[in-house]
């Protein structure tokens, strides 16, 4: 009667070990297969309106952004847009100098591309100076489809399409209360062609 009894009882903890460990691989591999996804700059809560702000147009490359009335716009309508709450030719020493740079790919990408791939196949997924991303996330950006790559050291690296042409953006230094500015800006960006 007692082996008949015990038998149950270890079939009952072996199925309920089973079921453990089985729930946490799952919840484990479930876990890492997920495409992280952060709001882009457009959904995210910021103080202010940018109504009243500037708009710079680069008809070179065919994009506008607005920013705040009392930022500067350094542009070589060849390779990128720098904007900063400082005049670049002459940094302010009594307040943190915020920089941001604006540029865009010469290559296209095609509809259905994965942007990783094309990143990694036009070399632009590795930094030189920073190696490469440590860590990747889909967004959007003013409504296009994006991603922000995170290397080791440097502030993230927004990188988005907008009607089969690749646009990059990046800020200096990462600070939580520039972040919100540069949010703000990148949720004005608009295609212009």
């Amino acid at each position: 009667m007692k082996k008949n009894g015990f038998v149950p009882l270890i079939i009952t903890l072996i199925i309920a070990i089973l079921g453990v460990v089985g729930y946490f691989l799952y919840k484990n591999y479930y876990t890492k297969l997920q495409v992280l996804v952060v709001p882009s700059p457009a959904s995210l809560t910021t103080s202010g309106s940018t109504a009243n702000w500037k708009t710079y147009i680069n008809k070179t490359k065919g994009y506008s952004l607005n920013y705040p009335d009392d930022w500067f716009v350094s542009a070589d309508d060849s390779d990128q847009t720098t904007l900063a709450n400082f005049p670049t030719d002459n940094p302010n020493k009594d307040k943190e100098n915020l920089i941001m740079y604006v540029g865009k790919y010469d290559e296209t990408i095609q509809n259905g591309v994965d942007l990783a791939i094309w990143l990694k196949e036009n070399n632009h997924w590795s930094s030189d100076f920073y190696g490469e991303p440590t860590k990747s996330l889909q967004t959007t950006v003013a409504g296009n489809p994006g991603m922000i790559l995170s290397y080791s050291g440097s502030s993230p690296f927004y990188v988005f399409i907008a009607q089969s042409h690749v646009f990059w953006a990046y800020q200096a230094p990462q600070s939580p209360d520039f972040s919100q500015i540069f949010n703000q800006i990148l949720s004005t960006f608009k295609f212009t062609r």
